[in-house]
């Protein structure tokens, strides 16, 4: 199944953004359950394809896209309705939420803890 949603991410179509957003649910809930989804995710480029399209929703909400100055400039809200406003904030929230799933090392507490610390201080379930 992750082969065949992986080619949604790059689908920029603003009335394909519902159907984007669906996939990348998708995508988090195989990776968040299934080990070899996880594998099969990283190989194919998955994170790289999620953080792209998180890139594109980033500059299409700040303006980036069309801006020639160093500031941050804001969207154009007249060429957006409410709804596509929201799907987008769906989306980006969608994105970084699966690249947590995808970028979670499991068995890892946070990095690699250093070996004179007390194992009570690293916290409950990393002991």
């Amino acid at each position: 199944m992750v082969p065949t949603l992986l080619p949604l991410l790059q689908d920029v179509n603003l009335t394909h953004m519902h159907l984007v957003c669906c996939s990348v649910k998708t995508l988090e809930k195989l990776v968040d359950y299934s080990n070899a989804a996880v594998f099969l995710f990283k190989d194919l480029g998955g994170v790289e394809l999620l953080s792209q399209r998180l890139e594109t929703e980033v500059h299409r909400v700040i303006g980036l896209s069309g801006a020639d100055d160093n500031s941050m400039v804001s969207c154009d809200l007249s060429r957006y309705d409410d709804d596509q406003l929201y799907s987008q904030k769906r989306l980006i929230k969608a994105l970084l939420k699966a690249l947590g799933s995808a970028t979670y090392a499991p068995g890892s507490c946070w990095t690699n803890p250093i070996h004179d610390w007390n194992a009570s201080s690293l916290g409950p379930g990393c002991t």
